[in-house]
């Protein structure tokens, strides 16, 4: 693998992700470097429905022909279908934090193997409300920051230029009305009442809880985990004593690998309402987190999120001395893996 230095010109992939049935439409996003006679400019478009953590998305650009100089900045203009708004932000790129990411080597699987790698992503998520999440994403997820854009009056025109349609054929009534009629009953009644859940996903970036794994009379080898907002890293066994000892996001999915007489496994453990290949919905993180959020309002200590292992299944329990609850896990499957699989 080729060594990023901080003083290359590099390249990076960009994703767009929204919560699904929140629908976004990315008309533009722009690239800016200040001070600069670059004459590269990096543009994109595209869209997003597929979840917090699933892109099911689709983009036009997001990354340069060739390697250059990281921007500055960037602007993102979109549509939010399902609130018929349309916003703006624009963001000061954290320049120094992704270049220490990209250049960076860390630890992480691929193709059921341990290997070595750095991140080469620039996404972008967003949320109802018009707040977009900025993240870098490869080796890991990480989540840099949040960003509050304001409405934007569009002109209609402008729009489905930008979208390729014919305005005057499809006008604003007859678009919103085809989307509108593509929702589930429970999010078209939350356009209707004016309750869709802005803000929810802030919750999920901005509390962390001090909280810890402990696998009962199990030999753990590893665990890989995800996040409510979408942060998602391996933790090997000679990281096990630094990850337990900071503050945490609530865990969505841990993936446990274990050892019992000599054979090693994968046990795959869902705290959020959902499992391998099914569609991801915007309320299956809402039980874990409003667990682990009314956990910590009472508590003064931390915690530990304790696994055990009966008759092949996990049950988890979080505990902290003075209380202690019953975490549900909605569904949970294990594998038989070879040496050095994972």
């Amino acid at each position: 693998m080729q060594k990023i230095f901080r003083s290359e010109k590099i390249e990076w992939s960009t994703e767009l992700y929204s919560p699904r049935h929140y629908p976004i439409r990315l008309l533009t996003g722009d690239c800016f470097w200040f001070y600069s006679h670059n004459q590269v400019r990096v543009g994109f478009s595209g869209g997003a429905a597929g979840g917090w953590r699933s892109t099911g998305a689709y983009i036009r650009g997001g990354m340069p022909d060739r390697k250059v100089k990281l921007p500055d900045a960037v602007q993102l203009t979109w549509l939010s279908e399902t609130e018929r708004k349309f916003y703006q932000v624009q963001i000061e790129l954290p320049r120094e934090q992704i270049l220490d990411q990209f250049h960076a080597v860390v630890l992480t699987l691929e193709y059921q193997k341990k290997t070595f790698a750095h991140q080469d992503g620039i996404d972008f998520a967003f949320e109802p409300g018009g707040r977009v999440y900025l993240r870098t994403s490869g080796a890991r997820v990480v989540e840099l920051g949040h960003f509050q854009a304001k409405e934007l009056a569009m002109e209609w025109w402008y729009f489905s230029k930008a979208e390729g349609f014919d305005g005057t054929w499809v006008t604003p009534e007859k678009y919103y009305e085809m989307s509108f009629n593509k929702l589930p009953e429970r999010i078209q009644k939350q356009y209707q009442e004016k309750t869709i859940p802005v803000g929810r996903w802030l919750a999920y970036s901005e509390n962390k809880y001090p909280w810890k794994i402990l696998v009962s009379d199990l030999k753990i080898e590893a665990y890989y985990i995800q996040y409510v907002n979408a942060e998602q890293y391996l933790v090997t066994h000679d990281m096990l004593q630094q990850e337990q000892s900071k503050e945490k996001h609530v865990p969505a999915v841990i993936t446990l690998y274990y050892e019992i007489n000599n054979t090693r496994y994968k046990h795959h453990v869902y705290f959020t309402d959902g499992d391998w290949g099914k569609g991801e919905e915007p309320e299956d993180d809402l039980a874990i987190f409003n667990l682990f959020s009314g956990f910590f309002r009472k508590a003064t200590m931390s915690a530990i999120l304790e696994f055990q292992l009966l008759d092949g299944k996990m049950i988890a329990v979080l505990h902290n001395g003075q209380n202690k609850v019953s975490v549900k896990i909605f569904n949970q499957n294990v594998e038989r893996l070879k040496k050095d699989q994972y």
